[in-house]
């Protein structure tokens, strides 16, 4: 796949065995969810410990307009200006207005950021394992992660024109490769504990700030400037290398602020808006699978797995 600007390639994130038969899966709304108004302190967390169960990430642009848009661009997200036309009907004139001088003045907006999953995200979780499912503009992909095992395992579909599929395999060294996903670390960051605490529907997380390192801007690889990530003790790390977005912490991120371009207006939060602990289902600790596979075991193979990902995810154009 052609990089995305802000290094996420799209797809593919740490998984493991255990695949199931292919069906359609239906977006579940949790029976009971925790919601609480997030709120900042200096105080120290309280910990309690999830040990099973469901986490719903909502993705979203700041500006209400543009995500508004974008969530309504996956009827049709290879011809979105006549989309746009469209979309006067449920809208107004002047929103229509205001999003045209928006792209005008963001040429490369789609290609930046049209790739991210803005449709759906979901996280299960069981101990020290994590299944991811999630859905863009022009795909939808699974991942599981194993902790223990240290072996990843994915689902790739892509939705628009020819439709393909494909299983990705790959142990530790390649969980995380920025063309999987927009990795955040100290490699490429500098990393500050502020001591401020958020709470995040019942659960306690400590912010923490990265700021990419002069050195580590290039023209062939552009990384988020800023991210803002609220680390909870209460999840296990597991989680972080499924999410599209993967912090390099131990504790499990529940909520990011990402800036990702120094001298731009669009910012993206990344949060959980829902967290219930249940028992999980068979359904959701497996992802799909085909007769297609996809193993990498060193970087001639991650070359391969870039070329494989470009052919199956397309980028929304306007």
């Amino acid at each position: 796949m052609k990089k995305v600007v802000v290094g996420f390639s799209v797809l593919g994130f740490g998984m493991l065995f255990g695949c199931g038969q292919k069906q359609k899966e239906e977006v579940k709304t949790p029976e009971v969810i925790e919601q609480k108004k997030a709120s900042e302190s200096t105080e120290a967390p309280q910990v309690k410990e999830f040990v099973e169960g469901a986490l719903y990430y909502k993705l979203a642009i700041a500006d209400k307009e543009v995500n508004d848009f974008m969530q309504y661009a996956v009827e049709d997200p290879v011809q979105l200006t006549d989309l746009l036309e469209k979309y006067q009907k449920k809208t107004s004139p002047q929103t229509v207005t205001y999003l045209q001088e928006f792209f005008k003045n963001n040429p490369r907006f789609w290609v930046e950021y049209g790739q991210f999953p803005f449709i759906r995200n979901q996280v299960f979780v069981a101990g020290y394992e994590a299944v991811y499912k999630g859905e863009g503009l022009t795909y939808t992909y699974e991942n599981k992660w194993n902790d223990l095992l240290n072996q990843g395992y994915a689902y790739l579909h892509g939705t628009v024109g020819m439709s393909s599929e494909v299983n990705l395999i790959f142990d530790k060294p390649y969980v995380g490769m920025e063309q999987m996903q927009v990795k955040i670390d100290t490699l490429n960051y500098n990393k500050t504990l502020t001591g401020k605490v958020k709470d995040i529907v019942g659960y306690q997380a400590q912010e923490v700030v990265y700021e990419l390192k002069k050195e580590k801007r290039t023209a062939e690889f552009t990384r988020p400037e800023r991210v803002v990530a609220y680390v909870s003790p209460s999840f296990n790390g597991a989680i972080n290398k499924v999410l599209p977005f993967f912090v390099d912490e131990k504790n499990g991120v529940l909520a990011l602020e990402i800036q990702v371009e120094k001298e731009s207006n669009i910012k993206l939060t990344f949060e959980a808006d829902a967290i219930v602990m249940r028992k999980l289902t068979e359904e959701e600790t497996t992802i799909l699978s085909t007769k297609a596979f996809f193993k990498t075991t060193d970087e001639q193979g991650v070359q391969a797995m870039r070329m494989r990902i470009a052919k199956i995810v397309a980028t929304p154009r306007m």
